[in-house]
């Protein structure tokens, strides 16, 4: 995965394609992979009797029909909902069957910077692992100790830290120079910064010290050409045909 391309900026539908479908829900999924995307972001959680699900939000009722914490609920009780157009919450492995058959490039986001689900890097480094996908996937989080875990248990897998800006009026940048440097120590590949936060002096360190990053969540063409320019690895975007 590493070698094919990299130079050429690649096309991560953000949760499939949410920009015309129910996000991460298989038929996002199909659309997306269908438009030519060259990679799919997705995002997994932990049922409450363990399973490995693919949803975004910790509270299922801004994307379904119902109402409750992911956490809390069951594998059936979620599988029970309407995640839009009759869509179900897919489980990880239903996902990797469909990505199996094609030459795309999964993010796996762990969701677990809010809710601390036991044992998730386990799972889901078993299930890549199982399938065949160390080559084909990028494991990413806003829990850096988390993906710290991840490169332990299978340094193999290349991983990706998340940064978002605060939601405050004078939000705090982060060090890029020490985020390298953590990086490096760890063996941690990517870097995936919030659109906002990518500015000349990001841009700056991750050049001058060779860091490919991805910047989510991308849907202006204008910005998308700056990032192409500026050897962006990756745009992630809700909408793959833009």
């Amino acid at each position: 995965m590493m070698d094919k391309d990299f130079f050429m900026t690649k096309v991560f539908a953000h949760r499939g394609y949410s920009a015309k479908y129910p996000e991460n829900t298989m038929l996002a999924f199909e659309k997306a992979i269908e438009a030519g995307c060259d990679g799919i972001e997705l995002d997994v959680q932990l049922s409450a009797d363990g399973e490995m699900v693919v949803i975004h939000d910790e509270d299922v009722r801004r994307t379904t029909n119902g109402s409750g914490m992911v956490a809390d609920l069951t594998l059936a009780e979620l599988r029970a909902l309407d995640a839009g157009e009759g869509e179900k919450i897919p489980l990880l492995s239903e996902y990797f069957g469909l990505a199996a058959g094609f030459d795309i490039i999964t993010n796996v986001e762990l969701k677990n910077d809010l809710v601390d689900y036991i044992g998730l890097e386990e799972k889901v480094v078993a299930l890549v692992h199982e399938r065949g996908l160390s080559e084909r996937v990028i494991i990413s989080s806003f829990n850096l100790k988390s993906v710290d875990k991840v490169k332990r248990l299978a340094p193999a897998i290349p991983c990706g830290y998340l940064f978002a800006s605060p939601d405050t009026p004078d939000p705090d940048t982060p060090d890029w120079e020490s985020v390298v440097e953590s990086m490096r120590a760890g063996g941690v590949e990517f870097i995936h910064p919030g659109a906002d936060m990518v500015d000349e002096d990001f841009l700056e360190v991750v050049r001058r010290r060779g860091v490919p990053f991805g910047v989510w969540t991308v849907n202006d063409a204008a910005f998308m050409r700056r990032l192409i320019d500026a050897g962006a690895y990756s745009v992630f975007t809700d909408d793959p045909l833009l």
